[in-house]
């Protein structure tokens, strides 16, 4: 089961067993070392950490790597943890307990990819035109996939994308 292990924040011990070292505790007291260098524990188990709105900023198998600096952090069992956190997390939320996909991210990313695709298409076709030097079936290519950039950045999460000029 997904355990909430607070929000880590920086503050100075009385007695600091490593000089100049940064340390970090959740609002119970907890010194996040005191859970990163404990192996049985952290054996088996993912670390999520997550921003104030809930959206997973860091994610790991490996307790010992993380270091939480204004981090919620999430403990979860290895056995129990979401398909692909370790490489889809940052695509991710954790609200209340509940992991889920963020949908907006997975929209702003693939939207971003596709506007970059059309851009590379566009370009050229652009220059052509600009120059006098493009035949009508570069300038029908252009106005198509101008129209579809245009359209890609109209799509909301959950909408269809619009079909790729040929």
């Amino acid at each position: 089961m997904m355990q909430l292990l607070g929000k880590f924040t920086r503050y100075i011990p009385e007695e600091s067993d490593i000089p100049g070292a940064t340390y970090v505790r959740n609002e119970e007291g907890t010194d996040w070392y005191s859970i990163a260098w404990d192996k049985e524990r952290i054996a088996g188990k993912v670390y999520a950490g997550t921003d104030d709105d809930g959206d997973i900023v860091c994610v790991t198998d490996d307790g010992s790597a993380l270091f939480p600096v204004d981090m919620t952090v999430w403990e979860i069992p290895a056995s129990e943890a979401p398909d692909n956190i370790l490489t889809e997390g940052y695509r991710a939320m954790i609200i209340d307990g509940v992991y889920q996909v963020n949908n907006v991210v997975i929209t702003q990313e693939t939207r971003a990819g596709l506007l970059r695709e059309a851009d590379d298409v566009i370009r050229p076709l652009e220059r052509a035109v600009k120059h006098g030097m493009a035949t009508p079936e570069e300038a029908e290519r252009l106005e198509a996939w101008e129209r579809y950039s245009v359209l890609l950045s109209r799509v909301n999460p959950g909408e269809e994308w619009p079909e790729k000029p040929e």
